[in-house]
Parts: structure tokens; sequence; C-alpha cells
């Protein structure tokens, strides 16, 4: 009797772990996307559920995309400027 619903909550805490690391490569799609259009010279658009942030260290552009949901998700990618 027992057995059915201890088999039913380790499958919904394994599908949460799924959608957690979804969430995170999404994060880091976007971060990279981001990344890319400001190392040629686009501008950042904003998303209303990510926060994006900005960051440059020398000849680098880095972009921070961080998620707030049950606790705080976050993926950097930092590509070289092209040009001058």
């Amino acid at each position: 009797m027992l057995l059915f619903p201890a088999v039913v909550l380790a499958l919904a805490g394994i599908l949460g772990v799924f959608q957690l690391g979804l969430t995170q490569l999404q994060l880091s799609r976007e971060a990279f996307s981001q990344a890319r259009s400001l190392s040629i010279g686009g501008e950042l658009v904003n998303r209303s559920d990510i926060l994006f942030t900005v960051s440059h260290r020398e000849r680098l552009v880095c972009v921070s995309a961080t998620k707030n949901l049950v606790f705080k998700l976050e993926a950097e990618a930092c590509l070289f400027k092209h040009g001058l």
C-alpha cells in the first residue's frame, strides 16, 4: 500500500530535477546568445523572466543570466570582442 505513493513521489522528484537541468541549459544558451550578440556590436535583448548582467574583462564581453525560481539559477558566458 505504501509502495505506490513512494513511487509517485520518487518519480515527481526525478522529473523536478530534470526540469531544473533543462532550465539551466536554457540559461546557458541565453547567456551565450546575448554574449555573442554583444561581442559583434549588437544590443542586449531583455526578457521578462531572465535578468542579464553585462561585464567587460579586458577584451572579453561577459553576460550573466539569472533566473529566480525556488532558488537562484545562474549561467555566465564570455566571448572576445570582434573588431576594435
